[in-house]
């Protein structure tokens, strides 16, 4: 990821995120940001990516005993 400011980043895990889209509210709010941030990406840089990256971005980290 890059950024052009200081940024925190916050990782939901999936159930809880299909639980807050069932809130018609943050349903339509989730929508709204991920179009707007969607519009924003340079789409050349992001054409560039391959499959195998793709495929590591959705493939969930492996849990670590602490």
């Amino acid at each position: 990821m890059i950024t052009d400011e200081p940024t925190t980043v916050l990782q939901v895990p999936a159930t809880a995120l299909r639980q807050m889209t069932r809130i018609p509210q943050l349903d339509r709010l989730f929508l709204s940001k991920m179009t707007e941030r969607i519009n924003m990406l340079d789409l050349p840089r992001v054409g560039g990516i391959d499959q195998q990256t793709l495929r590591e971005l959705r493939t969930p980290e492996p849990q670590t005993a602490a």
